[in-house]
């Protein structure tokens, strides 16, 4: 009986569809939640140049967000490339992992933060190995502030990044295609990881921007009310 159905990725979409669960007729494709081009800005590191090359992994802290995998791919990664950090923010939606990070020198837990700009501002990649997603807010919140972002090839995220120009899509699940990604990344200079993190920023601007989304919402209420 509702009005509208909105879906944040064709992938859902295709599946209520496919399924007759919604009326054709009734849905519209939305850009996740879009994000605020206005508060998510690119922003200057305060971090000494260090050399370390820093990745960061947003989320809760649990097995369908990849945790498990981002953990793997962390000690494979910084066995050959010592200049690296894999950073993790978040709080323990399941404790078992708690004391597997806690204990563990290759990774860096943060805890939990009320404004996560700050700890993207200081990273040079967004990591997000997640199994499944709406549209994945911390890879818009990430591009949006101008950072290359490597993810799991999975509706949600694929949209956002354009694998190779503002980052890479690895197979979800898997270690060994997460670890050739991040390799990947190791191997740009300086001048490249710049260019794929401006990459971010304009892909945002142009098709990830909140307006767009609150003018379908506020369009589809206005139809609704005309029709009453």
């Amino acid at each position: 009986k509702a009005h509208v159905v909105f879906f944040q990725n064709q992938g859902n979409l295709d599946f209520f569809l496919e399924n007759n669960m919604v009326d054709p007729n009734k849905v519209r494709l939305i850009p996740g939640s879009g994000v605020n081009l206005d508060k998510f800005q690119p922003m200057k590191k305060t971090n000494k140049d260090d050399g370390i090359t820093r990745f960061l992994y947003i989320g809760r802290i649990m097995k369908d967000k990849g945790i498990q995998e981002y953990l793997e791919a962390a000690n494979r990664i910084t066995k050959q490339y010592p200049q690296t950090e894999f950073q993790i923010l978040g709080s323990y939606e399941e404790e078992q992992y708690r004391e597997i990070i806690e204990n563990n020198p290759r990774v860096k837990y943060l805890g939990r933060s009320n404004d996560v700009r700050e700890q993207i501002r200081e990273v040079d990649c967004i990591v997000h190995p997640s199994y499944h997603e709406g549209m994945s807010n911390v890879l818009l919140e990430g591009a949006a502030m101008g950072k290359p972002l490597i993810a799991s090839n999975i509706p949600g995220c694929k949209e956002i990044v354009d694998d190779g120009l503002n980052g890479y899509l690895f197979k979800p699940k898997s270690v060994d295609s997460m670890v050739e990604k991040l390799k990947l990344f190791l191997q740009l200079n300086d001048d490249e990881r710049l260019e794929m993190g401006l990459a971010s920023r304009r892909k945002v601007e142009k098709e990830f921007d909140r307006n767009l989304v609150v003018e379908a919402y506020l369009q589809a209420i206005s139809e609704i009310i005309d029709r009453k």
